[in-house]
């Protein structure tokens, strides 16, 4: 019976991708045709406070992209 039980336990994680996946569609802003995820989403999703996350951007910003506008 363990390898049943094991193989549903590995399974678990699968089936709760999609609700985490619809999770963070829900967050996602349309601001002037961009999408558009706050910061304190998104801190929220790495379980970080936002204020680290803040400065984290800014410690790497040349690896984030910035839309030319």
């Amino acid at each position: 019976m363990r390898s049943s039980e094991s193989l549903r336990d590995k399974a678990s994680p699968i089936k709760a991708e999609p609700l985490v996946s619809r999770t963070i569609t829900r967050q996602i802003l349309m601001i002037r045709n961009h999408k558009v995820l706050l910061d304190n989403e998104l801190a929220e999703l790495y379980g970080v406070p936002t204020k680290v996350l803040v400065q984290a951007v800014k410690r790497n910003a040349e690896r984030f992209h910035v839309p030319a506008g």
